[in-house]
């Protein structure tokens, strides 16, 4: 399910800075880690820590612009104990 294409396409991505970057490996690590599955549940801090961002505007700006740029869904949870669904996309 997952191969070096996509990681090469997100590098070769102009439009991505190393804060789009950091976010979008964080996201494909921890699906990786969840047996191979395309979409997660989790939080805005572990995503944060896994990424090294620091800044909640960076953080949302990269999530946004990844969703925009077809990379991740991004399904927001408003509960306090249940993390958000991301999946990352097929556009292999």
């Amino acid at each position: 399910m997952w191969n070096d294409e996509v990681i090469k396409k997100a590098t070769a991505d102009q439009r991505l800075t190393v804060s789009h970057m950091a976010l979008f490996f964080a996201i494909v690590m921890l699906c990786r880690r969840e047996n191979g599955y395309r979409t997660i549940q989790t939080s805005r801090k572990v995503l944060m820590g896994k990424s090294h961002i620091g800044s909640l505007p960076t953080y949302h700006k990269c999530l946004k612009d990844l969703e925009k740029y077809n990379y991740v869904n991004y399904f927001p949870s408003y509960h306090p104990k249940k993390g958000s669904s991301i999946s990352v996309l097929n556009f292999l």
